[in-house]
């Protein structure tokens, strides 16, 4: 007999829908049995459910035990943030590399290569 692992998933926006594709393909592919349990983060749905929604994600996290998030908007909140806030994380970024002369089109910004995450490129705001 196989034990089902289930997985929160928090659905959002833009490529989410790539994102949660490619996600369920590779988990088609390993051994074992996953099960994702969706809980829908988009905008529209933040607005009509509310502070509860989070709540729910919350629990079901707590109950599988793992959290998956797809990028969501941040419209009048951040869905991050509040998250932070009610599982207690905290955000370590540890910029390692500022390129010089790297122009984007966000006014005082630079691109920053992250040590937590290597392969990733961002735009920070620095701190003044």
């Amino acid at each position: 007999m196989n034990d089902v692992r289930n997985i929160t998933e928090l659905w959002g926006h833009g490529i989410a829908d790539e994102l949660r594709d490619s996600v369920h393909a590779i988990a088609e592919a390993l051994p074992g049995e996953y099960r994702f349990v969706t809980v829908d983060l988009s905008y529209e749905n933040r607005k009509k459910e509310d502070r509860t929604l989070y709540d729910e994600a919350v629990d079901s996290m707590r109950k599988t035990g793992i959290g998956f998030k797809y990028p969501t908007a941040t419209i009048e909140e951040s869905p991050n943030a509040i998250f932070r806030k009610l599982l207690k994380f905290s955000v370590i970024h540890r910029p390692v590399t500022t390129i010089p002369g790297i122009k984007t089109n966000l006014r005082g910004r630079s691109i920053l290569i992250s040590s937590a995450s290597p392969l990733v490129a961002r735009t920070t705001t620095p701190v003044r």
